[in-house]
């Protein structure tokens, strides 16, 4: 019986261990688009830039004009968090100052993107915006309503 139990504390403690190396955030299969942080580690941010560039065509449907400047924007704004994160590596009380950098490169960003685009584009992104930002309220509220 005492090596009943020993085996059953050991069996546990093994799979506690093997799930807290799991990642929190699984990609849903259904939804490839939703993205493992760990994921984004493995692309260059030439690569992140095209999505971000496709992403906004598949939106607002850019002109062949307005692809490459869009680029060379997402471009700059990936390379310069990848800086920021970079820099603020391991400083844990840095964060802040992390993230205000951070979101200073992505304002300027979405600035500078916005006046590339015309106003159809404009009203497009605004609605898929809202649209968006309505979808993930009425994902929380039901998730509030499960609780």
């Amino acid at each position: 019986m005492k090596k009943l139990i020993v085996m059953s504390v050991c069996l546990f403690t093994i799979t506690t261990v093997m799930n807290a190396q799991q990642p929190t955030t699984i990609a849903h299969p259904q939804n490839p688009d939703q993205h493992v942080k760990d994921i984004k580690k493995g692309t260059t941010p030439e690569q992140r830039a095209q999505k971000s560039v496709d992403e906004l065509n598949s939106t607002v449907v850019l002109t062949d004009d307005q692809k490459p400047k869009i680029y060379d924007l997402a471009l700059t704004r990936t390379k310069g968090i990848d800086a920021v994160k970079a820099k603020y590596k391991g400083q844990e009380n840095q964060k802040q100052t992390a993230d205000a950098e951070i979101k200073v490169i992505r304002k300027k960003y979405h600035e500078d993107v916005k006046a590339l685009l015309t106003p159809d584009q404009l009203a497009k992104l605004k609605a898929a915006k809202e649209e968006k930002n309505k979808q993930g309220a009425n994902k929380q509220g039901a998730a509030e309503e499960k609780d």
